[in-house]
């Protein structure tokens, strides 16, 4: 197996590797915040968050339809068969006449009405109307709360992976020396085949690695595209690093997050429901005013529509108390106490979520600030032992095998303690932001 590894296919992984560094440093630089404003522009979650908010801002005219005369105007047409002459009465739709007489009956009825007094009924349903576009508003906010920390993530998750290939790369480079040195030393006898045999298996394996880590990274960028509705390759984008964010404060008051809010309103808006529908119960004083024209013919239609000669006008006051409506009303506020019970639990629970989950957050942060020092450290300790090979390495007192090898162990210590910074910075925005979208 060993021996079908060819020198030539290692000199095309070197050349694919100089490829893959040239081609990144002309690569489209792509920042989290600019990610974000594309997200914001063209998420369908934002866009229906927004659609929302002005449904719920034009439903508050709606419901102060109520506070305006209801002005309507009919036409009626029929053919009336009176089975008693001497009935004295007809009707013409739900218009009673003083007509006896089979024929063709015509009416246009002009009515007017309007909510006197309802025991504060409509006030209500425009109020509830107005805590509908808090919620939309709120829920909005929430929205792009959610997106940006579900974007933050995946940003966070592909800088990782482009690191991850950065460094897979240059172990790529420094085995594919190792195999080639590990050639020439068994060709002069000074190492066996099974060392030259580890050296081709190690090179493969990374070849593999950076292949899988490639895939990773387009599938880190395809996630990007699901929100900002643009397309992404791998070779072509670079992303650049987390902005560091200084002075985070870690005391945040949940109150007044919008998914509590959210609870909170829902909660206010379903006690009102409550109230009005109790209201609804008591009597309703309408004032109601119509003028009606009526029109006969024993033979023809159109005679009937052309002879609109009786008129009348008429004005009520009405007072209209439902005092038995099969129980629905006692099924409703039933309903409406478990519902509003319900959204108290949700509102605690959110809370405790939100809790939780902001613990999390600071945990995290403060852990990985804790050991900001220490990695600062770690970092000028590898790039002083990265100095001091490369000094043995030029002056001949260590051998180049050995010599990659520890630039190997080196770069891969560097990575885990970029990956560790990564975090922390994402860790950091994911406070700083939430405590200026609570402000």
């Amino acid at each position: 197996m060993i021996a079908r590894f060819r020198p030539k296919a290692f000199s095309a992984l070197s050349f694919l590797l100089i490829f893959c560094c040239v081609s990144s440093a002309f690569a489209e630089q792509l920042d989290f915040e600019s990610l974000l404003s594309a997200a914001q522009k063209n998420c369908y979650e934002i866009k229906i968050a927004g659609e929302d908010v002005q449904a719920s801002q034009a439903y508050i005219g709606e419901a102060m339809a109520d506070y305006y005369p209801q002005l309507s105007v009919r036409l009626g047409n029929e053919y009336v068969h009176a089975f008693e002459v001497n009935a004295g009465v007809a009707t013409v739709g739900d218009a009673v006449i003083a007509n006896n007489s089979s024929g063709y009956k015509h009416s246009l009825i002009a009515g007017l009405s309007y909510n006197l007094f309802d025991f504060g009924v409509r006030k209500l349903t425009v109020e509830n109307a107005k805590k509908q576009v808090q919620i939309a508003s709120l829920t909005e906010k929430q929205t792009f709360i959610d997106l940006r920390k579900k974007l933050l993530t995946a940003y966070a998750n592909g800088l990782k992976l482009q690191k991850q290939i950065q460094v897979q790369g240059v172990i790529l480079d420094r085995q594919d020396k190792i195999f080639h040195l590990s050639k020439q030393l068994k060709q002069a006898g000074t190492l066996g085949r099974e060392q030259l045999g580890t050296a081709a298996i190690n090179l493969a394996e990374t070849l593999s690695q950076l292949g899988v880590l490639k895939v990773r990274f387009q599938d880190a960028l395809d996630s990007f595209s699901s929100y900002t509705r643009q397309t992404y390759r791998g070779e072509q984008i670079h992303l650049a690093e987390l902005a560091p964010v200084d002075g985070i404060l870690t005391r945040i008051d949940l109150d007044v997050a919008p998914e509590v809010l959210v609870a909170r309103q829902q909660t206010e808006k379903k006690e009102a429901e409550l109230s009005m529908l109790k209201r609804s119960m008591l009597p309703k004083l309408t004032l109601y005013g119509s003028y009606r024209m009526f029109g006969s013919n024993t033979d023809s239609f159109a005679h009937s529509l052309t002879d609109l000669k009786s008129r009348e006008a008429s004005v009520t006051v009405y007072l209209e108390w439902p005092l038995f409506s099969g129980f629905e009303s006692q099924a409703k506020r039933l309903r409406l106490q478990h519902e509003i019970a319900g959204l108290r639990y949700q509102q605690q629970l959110k809370k405790a979520e939100l809790e939780q989950e902001l613990s999390q957050d600071v945990n995290r942060y403060e852990t990985y600030a804790a050991g900001e020092a220490k990695r600062l450290r770690q970092l000028e300790q590898i790039a002083q032992a990265q100095d001091d090979a490369v000094q043995l390495a030029a002056q001949q007192i260590s051998d180049q095998v050995s010599f990659q090898r520890k630039i190997i162990e080196l770069t891969r210590q560097r990575l885990n303690v970029e990956l560790w910074q990564v975090d922390y910075a994402t860790s950091a925005l994911t406070l700083d932001f939430l405590h200026k979208a609570l402000q």
